[in-house]
């Protein structure tokens, strides 16, 4: 990446029928970046993505490429490639005139046609796939067709909606590592748009988590992952925990929060929090560590509980642990205890560093 602004939102917003979609984005992504716009069902994603591509216009705020304001600007006229959930593949037009389409739009010559269409369809692995019809293709060589028609037109942005939806999990994973790979060869900016959270974190320079029309978090994948900042994003991404507490004794490097009559657990020090509150506390469910011998093992396993359920899921197994204050908790672990069945006592918490304060 550059460094260089390439597209800009600016307190974009967006109500339909009465109903706020949008609520006030703001958004800068760097040329050569991918981003990914990340959230439920209904959050604004794709809203988002229509109204950087000219599809939908903002009630209020601005969409900017280059700087320049393009709230007036056709969709056609924003040079930005679309990559669609449904691959949008003209059915009586072969590999090549779809992907040919875009630069025959632009009155290109046909020696140059041949040649861009060539090496965009080299660069997605369908070498001699020309003359073939998309209802010859698999699902995910479509796709492919797709992303060489967005990407030989040589678009300043490529826009990218949910396009790996609709495949397989396998080829879905296989998509992805492609998807990357002509990210790292071309240096397109890319804007994604999905609710997988792994398919975010694996494809991403940035993850923008959206929910009820605003970005609640905007990071790396591993910051979005580790350091989440709200409980929403805590929850959303990968498997967590959650506890409710209150502030107890501060500690030069820490803090003991008491988790009513289970026992305390120390969390990293938060200034801002005074002693006595009342706060959320949030582990990552693979980070919880279990003992069901008579005592703990660590200073770590200070709560205490028993075991209400334990599910096999292949490569973990799902522990469902009931604190002694009534609140439960969900550990994953790949090699529990051979005694740690539905009824047993244990000692349970995680290092300082894992534990998560949240509002």
């Amino acid at each position: 990446m550059s460094g260089a602004t390439t597209l800009s939102l600016r307190k974009a917003s967006k109500v339909y029928a009465g109903a706020t979609i949008l609520q006030s984005i703001d958004l800068d992504v760097q040329e050569g970046e991918f981003i990914s716009l990340l959230g439920p069902s209904g959050c604004g994603k794709t809203t988002t993505l229509n109204i950087i591509a000219g599809f939908v216009r903002p009630d209020e705020g601005e969409v900017l490429i280059g700087g320049q304001c393009v709230n007036d600007v056709p969709p056609y006229q924003r040079n930005l490639g679309m990559v669609f959930q449904g691959h949008a593949l003209f059915p009586h037009l072969t590999c090549f005139d779809n992907v040919a389409f875009g630069l025959r739009m632009r009155n290109l010559d046909e020696a140059t046609i041949r040649a861009r269409v060539a090496q965009a369809l080299d660069l997605v692995r369908l070498n001699g796939f020309d003359e073939r019809f998309p209802r010859q293709l698999s699902g995910g060589q479509q796709q492919r067709v797709g992303l060489a028609r967005a990407l030989v037109i040589e678009p300043r942005v490529l826009l990218l909606d949910e396009p790996l939806s609709n495949l397989d999990a396998k080829l879905r994973r296989a998509m992805q590592s492609e998807l990357r790979a002509i990210h790292t060869k071309t240096g397109t900016t890319m804007i994604y748009v999905t609710h997988d959270q792994e398919e975010a974190l694996t494809l991403s320079d940035r993850v923008a988590v959206m929910n009820a029309g605003r970005i609640e978090q905007l990071d790396t994948p591993e910051g979005i992952y580790r350091h989440p900042r709200t409980r929403f994003v805590a929850d959303f991404i990968g498997s967590s925990a959650f506890l409710r507490g209150e502030v107890g004794e501060k500690r030069s490097d820490s803090i003991l929060v008491r988790i009513g009559e289970a026992g305390y657990v120390a969390v990293p020090h938060y200034h801002q929090i005074a002693q006595g509150s009342a706060v959320h506390l949030g582990i990552r469910s693979d980070q919880i560590r279990i003992d069901t011998g008579a005592t703990a093992s660590s200073p770590e396993l200070s709560l205490q509980g028993r075991i209400v359920d334990r599910a096999f899921a292949g490569s973990v197994s799902h522990i469902t642990i009931e604190l002694t204050d009534r609140q439960t908790i969900v550990v994953h672990l790949s090699n529990p205890p051979d005694d740690a069945i539905p009824g047993a006592a244990v000692h349970l918490g995680g290092a300082v560093a894992n534990w998560m304060v949240l509002p």
